[in-house]
This record gives C-alpha cells, structure tokens and sequence, in this order.
C-alpha cells in the first residue's frame, strides 16, 4: 500500500498533458469522471471541492470553486467561485437579478409564499407591445387548445359574518377627464353561436333569509352633479336589424305565497316612448281615486280622470234647475231629466274642450217653465246640426215645441245640438 501511494504521488508531481479518466479507460475531455455501478457501505458518487469555513482572502485564481459550510459573515452557505479578484456565490450568479422583487423592496422573491411586485408590464400569450399593465391573450387555434383565457375561483372558506369575498374587485381611481370604466367588456361578432355579454349566474343558500342581488348597481350616491344619469342604459339592435329585439326582457317566478314583481319601478315620473323616441306617454306615478281611469291628453301626457259613460242603456240623471247666474251643473248620466221652475231655469253644461266625443240627451219635464241650456264662456258655443253658424254660449229648451228634447254632442271644441222630435 505505501508502495502504491508513493508511486501515485511521484505520477502526479509530473505535469499531466494528456486526457485524465477516473472510472473510464477512454476519457474525452480534458478530465472525465464515471460514477462507480457498485458502491460498499458508506461510498457515494460525486465529486467533493474543498470545503472551508470562511472565505478565502486574498482570492484564489479565477476558476477556483469552494464549498463554505458555515455562515461567514453575511456570507450563506453555498458554492463559491472565484473570479480571480474576489468569490461570489455560486446562487446569486445563477439567479441574477429577479423578475419580481418582494414587495417594498429590491429584495429578489424567491419564496413561494412572498407578496411580490414588478413595475413593468407583463404580457401572457402574446410578446407584442401591450397596452395595459397587465396583458392576457389567447391565441390558441386548435380544438383540443384551452378555450378560456382567464378563469378565477375563489375557495376562501371562512364563515364569519364580516368575511366578504370578491372573485375580483375592480377599484378605478384615475383622475383623467375622458371615460372613466370600471369593467369595459367587448364582444366581436366572429362566430354564429349565441353572443353573450355578461353571464351571471348566482346561486342562493336555500336556507339563507339574506337579500341576494342578481346585479346590485349604485351610481351617483354622494354628488350633486347635473348632468343625465343613467343606473343602466340599453340599446338593442339597429335601424337595419331584422329579429326580435327586447331591450329588457324580464322574468319573476315563486311558488305565488309571495308577489314575484318582473319589475319595480320607484320615481316620480315613468315614460313609455316609441322606437325613435319621437312619440309615447308620461304615465303618472300616483294612485287615482276610485273608479277613475288612466285618460291622455293627446300631447303625451296621461292622468287620472272619471270614466264615461258607455252603458248599453242609457244612463238616467235628474237635475233642478239653477237661478240665473248660478246654472245648475250636469256632468253626469246621459239621459237627463230638466226640471226648470219659475226662476230657476238654467243649466250649465261642461266645457266641450274637457270632454271630447260626450253626448247627452236632454228633456225638459216641465210643460210650463222653459230651460236655458248654457255652455261656459268662453269655452265653446252651440252649433245647430244643420248649420255652420253660432247660435252662441245659450240654447233654449222650450217646455213644449220640437226643442222639448234634444241631444248634444261634444266635438272637442264646441257643442253641436239637434232635436229629436219626441
């Protein structure tokens, strides 16, 4: 044995120019290691480099490679490889400088579990020039590629009351002065499946009593601002489109033990307009009284007024006449019964402006006291059937002639009259 070692070291104080083996007959590079195949009880394969327990200094040549096996200073354990002028750990080289620093720092991230941070933008899917701090694009073109670009679950299992949780929370805080978007979504019409824009689905706990939103949407809580506010705006279709187009289309369904409202509206104003918004109604949003009906004036405004009469038979009223100057007012019934007496022999009828296409059929019961039928003034005059002439804001209605009974008719300005001979 002493004769082997003596003859190794004389081997290797010799200057070897050749290729060196170990484990092989048939090196290739300068040095080749082969890894034994049959290790005894406690060999291992590999190649051990000094081991030290601080750094060397001065330096050793460039190339040199040490192992520090104790913390020396602010110097971790590790490989350390010499550059000639000073050694530098073997980590940080492979590692250079990081992607994402931990957050607050310049410190490179390394663990798993750090909050880190980059300032640059980052791209996903695609290395063109992005727009946006963060970019994602799916530029697959196979079926068997993933479909989906982004997908987000949110698993926090936390049931304490105070615990809510968003799958994503947008907060816009920019001070520009254009368009100011919280989600700004976009659909292109490549494809001819179903196009939908947002699709919400949101399961309720059947044993939850809570109020559940679909879509809980608040706009303009805090301002005083003037400018027209919408809570939500839709447009559907075009002047060319040709399917059926439902701005909003509405469902509401229960088990009827309580109302199911397909929709609610609180204001104080409620319009249904036309497809050009050119032509349609105010409606009013209060209750009328009893018996009233919904009425328009023509000009897009409706409100409450009494109904009238469409009878089949005919609506009797019997009035008593008023003294001159205080007429009686008929605006009821449709077959009156006059009742003048001595001195009180008018009667007013309503103004034809209020109550366009209404008739009346009027008979004076009496067979000594003539009745005066007037009509406000102004506010429409009296037009005999068979003339174009005023017969002014008063007719008469003789207690015994062909005037006995007449009709009058309200063409929405004035009051046409004629007899009807019984």
């Amino acid at each position: 044995m002493k004769q082997f070692l003596l003859i190794f070291l004389i081997a290797i104080s010799y200057s070897v120019t050749g290729q060196v083996g170990i484990g092989t007959a048939t090196p290739v590079t300068d040095l080749q290691v082969e890894a034994s195949t049959s290790l005894g009880p406690g060999e291992f394969n590999g190649i051990m480099v000094p081991r030290v327990s601080n750094i060397p200094s001065p330096a050793a040549p460039a190339g040199t490679i040490i192992y520090l096996d104790t913390v020396d200073g602010s110097n971790p354990i590790g490989f350390y490889f010499s550059n000639g002028s000073a050694y530098q750990n073997v980590t940080d080289l492979s590692s250079g400088t990081a992607a994402f620093f931990d957050s607050g720092t310049t410190t490179n991230a390394t663990a798993t579990t750090s909050e880190i941070f980059r300032s640059g933008r980052t791209r996903f899917g695609n290395d063109g020039v992005p727009a946006s701090v963060v970019s994602i694009e799916n530029q697959g073109a196979l079926a068997s590629e993933d479909r989906t670009t982004l997908s987000i679950t949110n698993r926090h299992s936390s049931s304490a009351l105070s615990s809510n949780t968003f799958s994503i929370n947008v907060n816009n805080t920019s001070s520009a002065r254009g368009n100011k978007v919280g989600i700004n979504n976009e659909i292109s019409s490549s494809g001819d499946g179903t196009h939908i824009g947002l699709n919400n689905l949101t399961e309720i706990n059947s044993s939850s009593s809570a109020t559940s939103y679909g879509i809980n949407n608040n706009i303009d809580t805090g301002s005083t601002s003037a400018g027209t506010i919408y809570g939500i705006r839709t447009v559907s279709g075009n002047s060319t489109s040709t399917g059926v187009r439902y701005g909003i289309y509405s469902q509401a369904i229960n088990d009827g033990s309580n109302n199911a409202y397909s929709g609610y509206f609180s204001g104080d104003r409620f319009a249904i307009r036309n497809e050009a918004d050119t032509d349609g109604y105010e409606l009013p949003t209060v209750d009328g009284s009893a018996g009233q009906v919904l009425t328009t004036d023509g000009s897009g405004n409706a409100s409450w007024g009494n109904p009238i009469a469409t009878n089949t038979s005919l609506n009797l009223a019997s009035y008593s006449g008023g003294p001159s100057g205080s007429a009686t007012p008929i605006d009821n019934g449709s077959y009156l019964n006059l009742s003048p007496t001595a001195g009180n022999q008018e009667f007013l009828l309503p103004e034809p402006t209020t109550v366009p296409g209404r008739m009346y059929i009027l008979r004076n019961i009496s067979n000594s006291e003539n009745a005066v039928i007037y009509t406000p003034n102004p506010g429409g005059e009296f037009y005999a059937s068979n003339s174009s002439s005023s017969a002014g804001f008063n007719i008469t209605m003789n207690a015994n002639s062909n005037t006995k009974t007449i009709y009058v008719i309200s063409d929405g300005m004035n009051w046409t009259f004629g007899s009807y001979g019984f």
